[in-house]
């Protein structure tokens, strides 16, 4: 890519192009101004060595869910796990909560991999949640949880993580946005909803200690996630923990409260998103493209396939250009197999456009381009 001519922002750990993210990061310089309530609840988030879960607990009004280690405990009774985990090796119990239910992970050591099945649990029985497959995995992770009933996000945090989006019936699969680069090593995740009318942001952080994260998944009002930003820049290696609380949310901004425990000392942090800076236009530009090591004069004759990965809104306005000198532009045509010659070249040049949005918290995410073609030397 050409970054110099490029207005897009590019994203190195969700691998992927869209406009510059706008927010700002802010210390509070007076812990006062953080109320009581707000300090109670980011304290209540227990922080836990990735690879050995040794204490959390929720609650739903007065009725408590308890992990210690790999047992659970109800309104602190024992409870028992369900029976078809019985005599099965097992690494991990998580545990999240809902608006009315609460939802427990478990890791299952079986040979050299690891299989993971969730349940909600409502207080009385386990009944499982229905995944599209298997989660099956070669690297140990820990499942984190967050959302309403009727919609929520399961994300097994591992080295290469595995995630899904619950819609009531609907079931989609996120994995795309947990790859290796934006798990950090894997950790432990809790997720914030954000509504703003039709349009729902989320947030995700990290309950494993010495592993403070923050990515944002959004949705450009389409009901399903197609982005991802991860925001790497906030911590650095002195920080333990970083825990999130949603403070408020209105039509230009969402506000994120964080504590930040830093060499056993809390400081606190406002997160404003204010969605993209995406008013005008944007591009991205490719450098000269070469068929071979070694350029040569071919001819192209014939376009197999081009394709910009995004989602349907941000694909319909967006612009897909050629030129064989960077000067004149030409639109690649979506259909397989067409007819798309040109005269003999050495090079030519590859350019994505976006108009600008009227929607703050829009913006295409495009991690994906495909120009497929047949040519003659």
């Amino acid at each position: 890519m050409d970054l110099d001519k490029t207005t897009l922002y590019q994203d190195k750990k969700a691998t992927a192009f869209y406009f510059p993210p706008d927010y700002s990061w802010q210390e509070i310089s007076s812990p006062t101004a953080v109320s009581a309530a707000e300090k109670e609840f980011l304290k209540s988030f227990r922080f836990n060595d990735f690879e050995k879960l040794s204490a959390d607990q929720r609650c739903l009004s007065d009725n408590c869910l308890e992990q210690k280690n790999q047992t659970l405990y109800y309104n602190g009774r024992v409870l028992a796990r369900p029976t078809e985990l019985n005599n099965q090796d097992i690494a991990a119990v998580s545990i999240g909560v809902l608006e009315k239910n609460f939802l427990v992970g478990f890791t299952v050591k079986n040979g050299s991999e690891y299989c993971g099945l969730v349940y909600y649990f409502n207080g009385q029985k386990f009944t499982p949640l229905n995944f599209p497959k298997e989660i099956v995995s070669p690297y140990y992770g820990v499942f984190g949880f967050g959302g309403v009933e009727t919609d929520f996000l399961v994300i097994y945090g591992a080295y290469q993580g595995i995630a899904y989006h619950f819609q009531g019936d609907k079931v989609s699969d996120l994995n795309r946005f947990f790859e290796i680069r934006a798990m950090n090593q894997g950790f432990k995740a809790e997720i914030i909803r954000a509504s703003q009318g039709t349009n729902i942001n989320w947030y995700v952080f990290s309950l494993s200690t010495a592993r403070p994260w923050l990515i944002k998944l959004w949705e450009n009002q389409s009901g399903a996630v197609v982005g991802e930003a991860v925001f790497d820049n906030f911590f650095n290696s002195n920080e333990s923990s970083a825990a999130f609380k949603l403070k408020q949310v209105s039509t230009d901004k969402i506000i994120i409260l964080a504590n930040l425990r830093r060499n056993y000392q809390d400081y606190w942090y406002l997160f404003t998103d204010r969605g993209f800076k995406n008013e005008k236009p944007g591009r991205l530009v490719f450098k000269p493209l070469y068929q071979g090591s070694d350029p040569t004069l071919i001819t192209i004759k014939k376009l197999a396939a081009a394709v910009l990965d995004l989602d349907s809104p941000s694909l319909k306005t967006s612009q897909f250009l050629f030129s064989p000198d960077a000067k004149n532009w030409q639109t690649i045509p979506t259909e397989k197999n067409v007819d798309f010659s040109f005269p003999p070249l050495k090079q030519f040049f590859l350019q994505v456009n976006f108009p600008g949005l009227s929607d703050k918290f829009s913006s295409p995410f495009l991690d994906s381009v495909l120009f497929d073609y047949y040519y003659q030397k």
